[in-house]
């Protein structure tokens, strides 16, 4: 026999020793990071659509741009958790591949249907804490759309390739090799996310990211990604802490202090069984009020309004980290946001003696509609537990094309006029919180065509001329609103609250502002102050100056709607500001604005830690379940 094979034979046995090698690579591990990766980038297309239900295409293209990295990132955080495929040999690897594809897949399905139904993403927070029924799992069918199936299309052809790929299966473990990929892996994770732009970050951890907005926190750091902070969120432990007798001893004791002994007088009830709606504006400050450039008002319609009104110039802004939903927080509970973090971040689902369930022995139907999703800064959740009947964002308005130049694809006039309609279907009397956004920070969102204001030239083309030109668009659109409450009929029979979430151009542009003070020194102030306006059509308006913040909307406002003031003076930390002998209000810096004793300076900065271990130990819940 010839010891030399034929060429034909040498090319058979070359491809078959090609074709053994290519199986003994791991090509399951590229064909599964693929299949994983095109569902990532589908999920977050179909998450940044309208109604979450089909393609953004946009999202697609922003995504792939190799500069912004997210592909990368993405990328990094599927090998770290296929490579642990390399733990395991023979069958064990292949099934481990099927195993994470399927789970990943459902993850997904099931942040869709959460996406559309609370705005946010499954956590493992919300799983302890969300009381969720057979009924509610039952009810789930509402939220799945035709769009979900893509991401379980794949799996039986892929159940088929792996048992076909099985046969040629005789790897070993490659521990070398698990240890390489996972380095690598976490190592380049972590350098990429640290150039990318994100912004407002809740804490800094490398790639594993949180920030206010969860549809943000899936697309720079994965769905995965988000998976595993959770994790690690949880780990840690600190979204809540346990009150000793001693810490609800001095939480009382403290609510005990802060109470007047002072008589009632004529402010008492003169709203009483009014309805109310209240218009929390976005970075709205007050120096704008009854103020004029070149003889032009900045907010005409403000203006005109508190000749009807009870109106504080003295109004600060209290908001710590988490800014606007603080302002949702302070307004609805009368209660400081913890110290550091974001309150409806950390502790979504603390209950509290609120505005809502205040209102509600009082047969008040309450309705909150915000113009975000509800997932951002969880406060669908958190509004949830404050006793809200309903709670609204902005999947429930109907967007118009010509509106998706305003940020988040909603103005403010769509944002106040669904909520005219949804509280005028409501059973009376009802109580109706309103956000609205175009004045947020950049103050690029109002279109130039809407400017209304002729400003001097040296405002030109800077952050003050934008930031004046979006407050002069919220007072008109909250004198379309006022309008369209008359054609209701609901004007009479209404009180219309007009306050800020926090400060703008003071709070964010201090130093563009400064540019400004020789000319225009009333615009710039050290500390914040928003709008505080109480309109009631026919009232003669008063204008009281005593010092306040937004701890203190709650415990006024009941005030003035003949509430009782037993059912607010052990539950909030503010004061009734037209019946009050306290002239001064806590600031966010610890600082104190106003005329205070100094045998008071000590309970009102208690205040702060009174507030925290109310929120951290849910307080509220405690004493009820005593």
């Amino acid at each position: 026999m010839n010891k030399y094979k034929s060429e034909e034979e040498s090319q058979g046995s070359f491809v078959g020793n090609v074709t053994k090698k290519i199986k003994s690579v791991d090509c399951m591990f590229i064909l599964t990071y693929f299949i994983i990766l095109i569902k990532d980038i589908f999920m977050l297309s179909i998450i940044h659509s309208n109604n979450i239900n089909i393609f953004n295409i946009n999202i697609i293209m922003q995504f792939m741009d190799p500069r912004k990295m997210r592909i990368f990132t993405h990328s990094s955080i599927i090998i770290i958790i296929l490579s642990f495929a390399f733990l395991f040999k023979k069958k064990g690897r292949l099934k481990f591949y099927i195993t994470v594809d399927i789970i990943f897949s459902l993850l997904m399905i099931v942040d869709l249907i959460t996406a559309r139904s609370i705005g946010g993403f499954i956590t493992l927070n919300y799983l302890k804490h969300a009381n969720i029924s057979f009924k509610d799992i039952f009810n789930f069918y509402k939220y799945i759309r035709p769009i979900d199936i893509i991401f379980l299309i794949d799996i039986p052809f892929i159940l088929k390739r792996y048992k076909s790929d099985a046969l040629f299966y005789k790897e070993k473990r490659k521990v070398l090799a698990f240890i390489l990929v996972f380095i690598v892996a976490i190592f380049s994770s972590n350098y990429l996310h640290k150039m990318l732009d994100v912004k407002e970050k809740v804490e800094d951890v490398g790639f594993i990211t949180h920030y206010w907005e969860p549809f943000g926190s899936i697309y720079d750091t994965s769905p995965l990604g988000y998976i595993a902070f959770d994790f690690y969120d949880e780990l840690k432990g600190n979204k809540k802490s346990e009150l000793t007798l001693e810490d609800i001893d001095n939480i009382e004791n403290w609510f005990k202090a802060n109470k007047e002994e002072i008589p009632e007088n004529d402010h008492k009830g003169i709203f009483k069984g009014k309805n109310v709606i209240l218009i929390q504006t976005e970075s709205v400050e007050n120096f704008m009020i009854n103020q004029s450039i070149r003889g032009e008002e900045i907010t005409p319609y403000l203006n005109k309004m508190i000749k009807s009104s009870l109106y504080f110039p003295n109004f600060y802004d209290q908001t710590n980290s988490g800014v606007s939903s603080d302002a949702d927080l302070m307004t609805n509970t009368g209660i400081f946001p913890i110290r550091g973090k974001s309150t409806f971040w950390e502790n979504p689902y603390t209950e509290y003696e609120s505005l809502p369930k205040i209102l509600k022995d009082y047969k008040y139907n309450s309705l909150l509609l915000h113009g975000e999703k509800g997932g951002n800064w969880n406060f669908k959740i958190a509004t949830e537990n404050m006793g809200f009947d309903q709670i609204l964002d902005k999947r429930v308005i109907d967007i118009k094309p010509e509106e998706v130049n305003y940020l988040g694809g909603i103005s403010d006039k769509t944002i106040l006029m669904s909520l005219l309609d949804n509280v005028a279907k409501m059973e009376k009397p009802f109580y109706g919180h309103g956000v609205i956004l175009n004045s947020h920070y950049g103050f690029g969102y109002v279109p130039k065509e809407e400017w209304r204001l002729n400003l001097p030239s040296d405002l030109n083309g800077s952050m003050v001329e934008k930031y004046l030109q979006s407050v002069s668009y919220v007072d008109k659109e909250i004198e379309c609103f006022m309008n369209e409450l008359k054609e209701k009929n609901l004007n009479k029979d209404t009180i219309v609250i007009i306050t800020g979430d926090h400060g703008g151009l003071n709070k964010y542009c201090m130093e563009d502002a400064s540019l400004f003070k020789d000319s225009y020194p009333w615009m710039v102030e050290e500390h914040p102050k928003v709008p505080f306006i109480i309109y009631s059509e026919g009232f003669e308006g008063q204008t009281i100056d005593t010092i306040g913040g937004q701890i203190d909307i709650l415990p006024t406002l009941s005030y003035l709607l003949g509430v009782d003031k037993d059912k607010y003076a052990n539950s909030s930390v503010g004061k009734v500001l037209v019946n009050t002998n306290k002239n001064y209000t806590l600031l966010n810096d610890n600082s104190i604005v106003g005329d205070i004793k100094e045998e008071e300076r000590e309970h009102i900065l208690d205040g702060f830690w009174v507030s925290h271990n109310i929120i951290k130990g849910n307080y509220f819940k405690v004493k009820s379940n005593k």
